[in-house]
């Protein structure tokens, strides 16, 4: 068996028939590859799109999660009964073209490949909203300290569904996705990747179609979206030191700090778009503001205040450990971020 395609779903009745279609259609011949589509609790029709699809193809497999447990947990359960000697995670609202499977396996042969980047398209409606939405091959690099800086500093990609890579790496290295996360799991799995391989590939061709969605993660936010994302950072930082050691891991702290900030940054210009209810934006800051406390990464060092990111997490940080009430420092915080804003722009 040559490809296991992992499709987690939830809830996707509207979109599985396309994403299928796609897989099943491939020029490599269906003895080649295996599909494993695993059930994450959904209530409307989405397995019976599945399993018509079985009474067709023989190369199918369905599983189900016993609660749901988000898309990481569920594409555990289909690594663990994946057969490919290379793993491709496709969601199950997304699609891919009919190439994929041959370019990539052809492409990770040849160069003896552990991943293999590729590019994708943003779509809505079946309107190509962007072409080629990559914009971090020339920081996915050979020199492993410069690739684990790029990717600390949130310069490349964390998303697992733009990689092709070889089942042995995740087997050898024991890498899985973290349980109890649900949003911005794959962050963590798709850095080990990249920090256990011996030979990753670039290949610039627009392979995989994104479903843009109001529904998507990057369009809400919520306190899950918000533990997601920071304490994946939090355990990039613990594995470094571990792996380095607390000396060799001196040198990767700037930018684990870099990126660190930049996270808190963007969560918190999401809580000014998104949540237009004051109450909320107060609960989320507060969120945010003691989660940082906990993770202690901020105590006893000066924030830098260069870039905008910099100077908005730094604002934040001091606002909110001063003794204001949640409606005042909301008031004074973003008076600052729009006057920052208007400012640079």
């Amino acid at each position: 068996m040559k490809i296991s395609v992992i499709i987690p779903f939830l809830n996707l009745n509207n979109y599985l028939d396309k994403c299928l279609r796609s897989v099943v259609n491939q020029t490599l011949d269906s003895s080649e590859y295996e599909i494993i589509a695993i059930n994450d609790c959904s209530t409307d029709d989405s397995c019976k799109v599945v399993k018509q699809y079985m009474t067709r193809e023989q190369n199918i497999i369905l599983l189900h999660t016993a609660k749901c447990l988000g898309p990481g947990n569920a594409r555990n359960i289909g690594l663990n009964s994946a057969k490919g000697e290379f793993i491709f995670f496709l969601d199950g609202d997304d699609y891919i073209a009919e190439t994929a499977l041959e370019y990539l396996y052809v492409t990770a042969m040849s160069k003896n490949s552990d991943v293999v980047s590729f590019n994708f398209t943003l779509v809505e409606k079946g309107r190509d909203l962007f072409k080629g939405g990559r914009t971090d091959f020339d920081k996915i690099i050979a020199n492993k300290s410069d690739l684990i800086k790029n990717f600390l500093e949130m310069e490349i990609d964390g998303s697992v569904i733009y990689s092709f890579t070889k089942r042995e790496l995740i087997e050898d290295s024991n890498i899985r996705f973290p349980s109890g996360i649900r949003f911005h799991e794959d962050c963590e799995f798709i850095f080990m990747l990249y920090y256990f391989s011996r030979n990753l590939t670039v290949f610039d061709k627009v392979l995989y179609y994104k479903s843009h969605r109001s529904t998507s993660i990057v369009n809400n936010l919520t306190n899950d979206h918000i533990y997601g994302s920071l304490s994946t950072w939090i355990r990039l930082y613990s594995f470094l030191e571990s792996k380095e050691g607390i000396e060799n891991f001196r040198a990767y702290y700037p930018s684990f700090l870099r990126g660190y900030i930049g996270i808190v940054a963007n969560m918190l210009k999401r809580n000014m778009a998104f949540n237009s209810d004051t109450d909320s934006r107060d609960d989320i800051y507060r969120y945010i503001y003691n989660f940082l406390l906990q993770g202690k990464v901020f105590e006893g060092i000066e924030l830098p205040g260069q870039s905008i990111k910099d100077k908005i997490t730094k604002e934040f940080f001091t606002t909110f450990s001063s003794s204001l009430l949640p409606q005042q420092a909301r008031e004074e915080f973003e008076e600052y971020v729009q006057c920052l804003e208007k400012s640079s722009s």
